[in-house]
């Protein structure tokens, strides 16, 4: 996705692949509308795998998602109600992530009959 769909200079993904043949214009939008915006989606699921990684591969994809959102900052703050996905998003980049764990190790031993 990085590869062929992400603004590399502005931030955001196209809804075209960069090797598409020659178009008068590009389309990127955050705007959700009946559908999820494309990049509020792939901004969310980016942040969501860089919580799933090691620190060198999960900075990459977090500052895509940074940039994604940054990118449609100005918009957003004009109609927030338009961008639910990239509110989301710009939200748990403010926040620090969940953990959670799970197991058997968690649960105490039962007390010892006497």
């Amino acid at each position: 996705m990085l590869a062929q769909f992400e603004d590399r200079d502005a931030g955001g993904f196209f809804f075209i692949r960069h090797d598409a043949p020659a178009l008068i214009h590009r389309l990127k939008t955050g705007l959700d509308a009946a559908t999820p915006s494309g990049n509020g989606t792939a901004a969310l699921a980016l942040l969501a795998l860089s919580d799933k990684l090691d620190a060198p591969q999960a900075a990459k994809y977090r500052l895509a998602a940074e940039r994604c959102v940054r990118v449609f900052a100005a918009t957003v703050l004009n109609d927030p109600a338009s961008f639910p996905r990239l509110l989301q998003t710009a939200e748990l980049l403010q926040t620090a992530p969940a953990v959670a764990a799970a197991g058997d190790a968690l649960i105490p031993a039962p007390a010892a009959a006497g």
